[in-house]
């Protein structure tokens, strides 16, 4: 049976591969993978929030002492590296759960706002928050007017069944000349591919991308500038305190997985 492939509308054909029993489609001329038959499925993010990685996230948030110690994550770095803030910068991060990007890019001075369709994890954020923290969709938000300079939207992609129509909404909601930032798991990685925690896998997780799917995702909203990268884990430490231990797991071998990807958008 072949399914057509939500981001570029070929025929996809089933693969061996399963996860949490869906069944995963590969789309031979973008590479996206995807989990049709976990689309219809009703997923409560209420619930994904009270879980134990999510708690161990509640707990985190406690006990930073400052909220610039979030700027060293490696999914936020390649924020940080590759789009600049100017004064008074705009910032519309969408999916933002708790919160935790947020404060570390209003600890670099950008002028923050979040919203996210889980009416909990705002109200978990909005106990820590300086910032504005709304339940709100994004096409709500878009035909309100409001537009940002900068939109980000961090492991957001791969839980949509449509994901080219969302890109397009993030670009909508920026300003002439700006800036879309994302980041989904990198399909390309065995810890994705093998994945069995519940919030990694369908039907919390509907598709998964390569590199090349990402770029194509990113070209099919119209930018003039589309930019990719690759998350890895253990990123090299900013404080050069920590850089002997970093290098003592590089020669004792221990990898860096390819986690993640980036997607840069500017309009």
């Amino acid at each position: 049976m072949r399914s057509q492939c939500p981001l570029c509308g070929s025929p996809a054909d089933p693969t061996e591969i399963k996860l949490a029993s869906h069944v995963i489609f590969c789309c031979p001329s973008c590479e996206f993978r995807f989990a049709p038959t976990a689309f219809d499925l009703d997923i409560s993010y209420c619930d994904i929030y009270e879980t134990a990685e999510y708690k161990e996230i509640h707990e985190g948030m406690k006990r930073a002492a400052s909220p610039a110690r979030f700027c060293n994550m490696a999914t936020y770095r390649p924020f940080f590296r590759n789009v600049k803030r100017h004064l008074g910068s705009k910032l519309l991060d969408v999916g933002c759960g708790i919160g935790r990007f947020c404060h570390a890019a209003h600890s670099k001075g950008w002028v923050v706002s979040g919203i996210d369709i889980s009416e909990r994890a705002v109200e978990i954020g909005m106990r820590y928050s300086k910032f504005p923290l709304r339940v709100m969709e994004l096409e709500t938000l878009v035909s309100r007017g409001e537009r940002y300079d900068v939109v980000t939207a961090f492991e957001v992609l791969e839980h949509l069944a449509e994901p080219r129509s969302f890109i397009q909404l993030l670009v909508n909601a920026t300003s002439d000349q700006g800036q879309v930032f994302c980041t989904v798991p990198n399909w390309e990685c065995g810890e994705v591919q093998t994945a069995t925690r519940p919030d990694w896998t369908p039907p919390v997780h509907l598709g998964f991308f390569t590199r090349k799917s990402l770029g194509l995702l990113g070209e099919s909203a119209g930018c003039r500038i589309v930019r990719t990268g690759v998350i890895y884990t253990d990123p090299p430490p900013l404080n050069a305190l920590f850089l002997h231990r970093w290098l003592a797991r590089r020669i004792m071998g221990i990898a860096r997985a390819p986690l993640g990807l980036w997607l840069h958008l500017t309009r």
